[in-house]
């Protein structure tokens, strides 16, 4: 990873964990910091996760005469509700989001998503 020449960023912390008796990195739960590491360097340390999850307006549902899913569907099953949903003319969206990059992530890294391009840019 290149460092920023004027503030020596990103800044490898690894140096500063090792043999640390108050940080463990064993303790952290793998995937939430997974991506503050880069070839055996440590970046970043998480603080904590949260889970995500949606709520379906039953009534959408019924308004198009579409079953409600089972919790269980794929991510392959959604984008096929979604779009079966969809009809702006009567202003139901088969999905809606904030665009808050944080609450897009979910979506975008369990399917394959990147938040960097294969070159790190």
């Amino acid at each position: 990873m290149a460092n920023n020449s004027q503030n020596d960023l990103p800044l490898d912390i690894t140096p500063h964990i090792e043999g640390s008796p108050d940080v463990d990195v064993a303790d952290f739960y793998p995937a939430a910091h997974e991506g503050l590491f880069l070839d055996g360097e440590v970046y970043g340390l998480s603080y904590g996760i949260a889970p995500y999850v949606f709520y379906i307006k039953h009534k959408v549902f019924e308004a198009q005469g579409v079953d409600v899913p089972d919790p269980t569907l794929t991510f392959d099953e959604f984008q096929s509700l979604v779009r079966e949903l969809n009809d702006p003319e009567i202003g139901n969206y088969g999905f809606t989001s904030s665009p808050e990059i944080m609450l897009i992530f979910p979506l975008m890294l369990s399917n394959g998503g990147r938040y960097v391009s294969e070159d790190e840019s």
